[in-house]
Formats: C-alpha cells, sequence, structure tokens
C-alpha cells in the first residue's frame, strides 16, 4: 500500500498532460558515459574477483541513478535488464588474440579479460589491457 501511495503523485501529472505530448527518455551524457566506461577499464586493468563485482555494482547503481536501461559506450553495449547487466562487445575477432595488439586470448599471463558470455549463442565478449573490446564465437555446433 506505500508503494502505491508514493507512486501516485508521479502516475497524476502524467495523466493529466494532453495525449499527445512526447516525453522524453533519460540518455547518457558523456560524463555518465565516462564514468561507465572508466568503471569497465578499472575491472580490465586489475583483473581480479573483487573488482569485477565493483564494476558490476556500479554499473548497476549508476544505471539505475540516471535511470538508464541501455548505453552505447562505442566499443561496448551496456544494457541493464531486469534480472541481470549484460556488457557486450562490438567489434568480432577472428583468430584466438586481441585484434589490436595481437595478444593471445588464453595466454597465461592474463592480459585479455571475460566480460560475458552467451551460453545460449556462445559469443564470449573480452576486454584487453591494450584498450580494445571485442567478442569471438566459441559455440559449439550441435550434431
Amino acid at each position: 500500500m506505500g508503494a502505491l501511495l508514493q507512486l501516485q503523485p508521479r502516475i497524476k501529472p502524467i495523466l493529466q498532460s494532453s495525449p499527445c505530448k512526447v516525453t522524453t527518455l533519460p540518455t547518457a551524457t558523456p560524463l555518465i558515459r565516462d564514468t561507465l566506461m572508466t568503471e569497465i577499464d578499472m575491472f580490465v586493468k586489475l583483473g581480479d574477483g573483487p573488482a569485477r563485482n565493483q564494476m558490476y555494482s556500479s554499473l548497476v547503481w549508476t544505471m539505475h541513478l540516471y535511470g538508464l536501461r541501455k548505453v552505447d559506450l562505442g566499443q561496448l553495449i551496456v544494457r541493464l535488464e531486469p534480472k541481470w547487466l549484460s556488457i557486450k562487445a562490438k567489434q568480432i575477432a577472428l583468430y584466438s588474440c586481441c585484434p589490436e595488439c595481437g595478444q593471445y586470448l588464453y595466454g597465461s599471463d592474463g592480459l585479455i579479460r571475460l566480460l560475458q558470455f552467451e551460453g545460449d549463442t556462445g559469443w564470449h565478449h573480452y576486454g584487453c589491457r591494450c584498450g580494445a573490446y571485442f567478442k569471438k564465437w566459441e559455440g559449439y555446433d550441435s550434431v
């Protein structure tokens, strides 16, 4: 009941407005984009579990704060779903190395970090310390 009372002041002005009024969706300013990109870059540079947890919680918090659901960061698209956060790269890597610096993807030195994998499609999204973000298809064809 308390939640309904909190929503009433927000709903009332919307109902009183004309039906043809266009409302703008929240957009990410350059400062917000830089903040989100810095959070992702910090995880790629540090590359440990606590940095990953901090990155995800900071991204969710920032997107909730500004009412954002999807942000295009140039090389990445960050989308806030109801139950999870997705970070998807745009650039495709054809071989097992970074398309920018040539670092081997499965190296033991760990310069490339896994940002997200999509189990249903087979795409894995990576970030490299050189600043490149890319995806590689690593799914298997069903026989």
